[in-house]
């Protein structure tokens, strides 16, 4: 099934809102894991695969202590694709403030993400240095200039990567980044490139996948069509 880019971010939000998430945190899960199929790398299973944590699931509320430039943010178990937003607003007010930001986000899932939380930084115009560290690798992810680039290195790579979730930069402590030994697997034309064949030719996503993704959205149609039914016949009007 191919998808214009907008009718997948607008569905996924539906979706991620029929799960339980706020509206405004909705828009932001979307784009982190529509990044992740425009750039060829399944998002849509991604999301499925953890349905069991996501879906009805009270979201917890992090936790910021902030020193200066630096702060820690505690995630409390919860998923990248909801923490995800209030990190970059970190990143985004210590870089203003103080030309630089580090942060340390701890009790934080499904960091596999990191690479759409680059994309929602790219359109946010927040620059920076996302590093996670995944099972056999760590992944570095460069923001700057609307654009995302991903490099991978072995692990110890880099130092100060929580193992339970991600560390992020900003402003000059990304100069005193080291990433000799790894590997840039998504270069930063590579990624334009990918977004605007998206933007020509649609994005392919699995039918079967994106009909349990459709059927979650569908849920917020409930309240509607009975909103709609109550209101019948009033003022003349129908609900069609």
């Amino acid at each position: 099934m191919l998808l214009s880019i907008n009718e997948l971010r607008g569905r996924y939000a539906r979706a991620f809102e029929g799960m339980g998430f706020p509206a405004g945190l909705a828009p932001d899960a979307a784009r982190i894991a529509a990044t992740l199929d425009i750039l060829g790398d399944d998002g849509l299973s991604r999301v499925l695969d953890r349905l069991d944590r996501l879906d009805g699931v009270k979201l917890p509320v992090p936790d910021l202590a902030v020193d200066g430039s630096s702060a820690r943010l505690d995630g409390h178990g919860g998923s990248l694709l909801a923490v995800g937003a209030d990190v970059l607003d970190v990143l985004d007010v210590l870089t203003q403030q103080h030309g630089e930001a580090r942060i340390e986000v701890h009790g934080c899932r499904d960091v596999d993400f990191v690479t759409g939380l680059g994309g929602l930084a790219a359109a946010r115009g927040i620059e920076g240095a996302l590093l996670a560290s995944l099972e056999d690798r760590e992944r570095l992810v460069r923001v700057a200039q609307r654009r995302a680039e991903v490099q991978e290195g072995p692990p110890g790579t880099f130092a100060g990567v929580p193992a339970d979730g991600l560390l992020v930069l900003g402003g000059q402590f990304v100069d005193t980044l080291d990433a000799s030994a790894c590997t840039t697997t998504l270069g930063f034309g590579a990624f334009d490139e990918r977004h605007d064949d998206a933007l020509e030719n649609g994005v392919r996503v699995d039918d079967a996948d994106w009909k349990r993704i459709y059927a979650l959205g569908g849920r917020l149609l409930v309240p509607e069509m009975g909103d709609a039914a109550a209101n019948a016949g009033v003022g003349g009007g129908t609900p069609f």
